[in-house]
């Protein structure tokens, strides 16, 4: 049987974050592949319905294993899984290029709180 080696797969799914304890409910995005998981929550605001302006939206976030993540789909020119679509390198291509955020932008010291790295 021949060795298939298959590409990290990478997702972004909107979510609502609830504390178990208090019923509190905060809406924020889950970024992970094969090797790593984080995760955004919005403190105000709304995530927006479009998935590529989902993306924009994890684009601008600090949380360094997010960034590590996306930054990987821009080195591979891969696609990425948002919500329950896939989008390929071509299609969010433009999403990228227009990213006011440069991929060595975050110190490597950095830690978010769902950084699981």
């Amino acid at each position: 049987m021949p060795l298939i080696i298959r590409s990290n797969n990478v997702y972004l799914i909107p979510t609502e974050f609830k504390n178990v304890r208090t019923g509190e409910i905060e809406k924020g995005i889950r970024v992970f592949d094969d090797y790593a998981s984080s995760y955004y929550v919005l403190f105000e605001g709304e995530l927006p319905e479009d998935d590529l302006d989902l993306l924009r939206l994890a684009l601008e976030c600090d949380e360094r294993a997010v960034r590590e993540i996306l930054d990987s789909i821009q080195e591979e020119s891969k696609g990425i899984v948002i919500g329950s679509t896939y989008y390929s390198w071509e299609e969010i291509k433009e999403v990228f290029e227009d990213s006011p955020c440069a991929e060595d932008s975050l110190p490597s010291n950095k830690k978010g709180p769902g950084d699981n790295r």
